[in-house]
C-alpha cells in the first residue's frame, strides 16, 4: 500500500476502497486499525446531517415559496451528474480494455 518511500499509491487506496480490505496479506496488520476508523466515521456521520436539517427547517416558508426551482434544480443536477459520470465510466473503461495487456475493466492504473 505504500512506496518505497512511504507515499500512498493511488491503484491501492482505490483498490482498498472498493475491495474493503487490503489486497496483500502482509497488510492485514493494519486492517484492525482502519476497521477502528470507519466504525468512528460511521458511528458519528448521523452528526453531519443536523446542520443541514436545521437548515431546512430555518427556510421552510422559502422552500414552500420556491420549490419549483429547487425541485428543477435537484432532477437538473441529479441528471447531469448521473450523466457525466456514465460518459466518464464509458470512457476510462473502454480506453483500460483497449489498452495493450489491460486485464479487463479494472486495469485502470499500470502496475507498478
Amino acid at each position: 500500500m505504500f512506496g518505497p518511500n512511504g507515499a500512498t499509491r493511488p491503484k491501492n487506496m482505490l483498490w482498498l476502497a472498493v475491495r474493503g480490505h487490503p489486497a496483500h496479506g502482509s497488510e492485514t496488520a493494519n486492517l484492525t486499525q482502519l476497521d477502528r476508523t470507519a466504525s468512528t466515521l460511521l458511528d458519528t456521520m448521523g452528526l453531519l446531517f443536523v446542520p443541514a436539517g436545521v437548515g431546512i427547517i430555518n427556510a421552510l416558508r422559502v422552500i414552500g415559496r420556491e420549490w419549483l426551482p429547487i425541485l428543477a434544480g435537484l432532477i437538473g443536477s441529479t441528471v447531469l451528474g448521473l450523466g457525466l459520470t456514465g460518459i466518464i465510466m464509458h470512457h476510462v473503461t473502454h480506453r483500460s480494455q483497449s489498452a495493450p495487456g489491460a486485464r479487463g475493466a479494472g486495469a485502470v492504473w499500470p502496475r507498478a
